[in-house]
């Protein structure tokens, strides 16, 4: 996420009187939380909260550095720890699922199961 984004961090304002009827309702329907100020009876404003991107188009992607990391550890998502599962890379990853797979599928032939 972009850290150095000072609308994202401290939130912003846009004038409603500056937008048209299309950015106006792109604005209020894109997820973001706001709440609408009314200065006077002519000056409008959607205030957005700190925290959460801005819509300056692609400038809150996360770039990454590094080959993706696969984790597998025993459990299910409620226990699931990366600080305590396996790193592994993409081919370790597909290799060990293929390896847990095949003694699943050799499991259920010697049981009957189809």
């Amino acid at each position: 996420m972009a850290a150095d984004c000072e609308r994202m961090k401290n939130g912003w304002q846009i004038r409603v009187e500056n937008l048209d009827a299309e950015m106006l309702h792109t604005a209020r329907t894109a997820g973001r939380k706001y709440e609408e100020l009314e200065v006077n009876g002519t000056e409008h404003y959607l205030i957005f909260e700190a925290g959460q991107p801005c819509f300056e188009d692609g400038y809150h992607v996360i770039n990454r550095v590094g080959d993706e990391r696969y984790y597998a550890g025993r459990g299910d998502k409620r226990v699931f720890n990366t600080n305590t599962a396996e790193a592994r890379t993409a081919e370790n990853f597909v290799d060990d699922m293929s390896n847990h797979l095949d003694k699943v599928r050799e499991e259920r032939e010697r049981n009957g199961v189809e």
